[in-house]
């Protein structure tokens, strides 16, 4: 609620582009935070069993994510769900209950 009364002003003052010019770094640091939170639970999840074999099918939403993702932020922070994913034999493995997860 509060970032939206800044991009009004910012609009309001003539600035164009908020999100590349405009946005506040600590919005930024306080997405990159929230980002590497979400993995976290993603890899916990995965640990835990608690997502289906088929989330690793190609073209699942999770792969989808997965590779817009990957795209986008590249290897960088928390790398564990990172190195799980970058191989497909992981896939497998987890699906079959062998993957030991570190």
């Amino acid at each position: 609620m509060v970032e939206s009364l800044y991009i009004a002003e910012y609009h309001r003052q003539g600035g164009k582009d908020y999100m590349a010019n405009g946005r506040s770094t600590h919005y930024k640091r306080q997405l990159a935070r929230k980002l590497l939170e979400f993995e976290e639970c993603v890899y916990g999840s995965l640990k835990k069993d608690e997502v289906s074999p088929e989330v690793f099918l190609e073209r699942s939403s999770h792969m989808k994510w997965w590779n817009q993702y990957m795209a986008i932020k590249g290897i960088s922070g928390k790398p564990e769900l990172a190195i799980f994913m970058s191989n497909s034999h992981h896939y497998d493995q987890c699906t079959m209950g062998y993957y030991d997860f570190p």
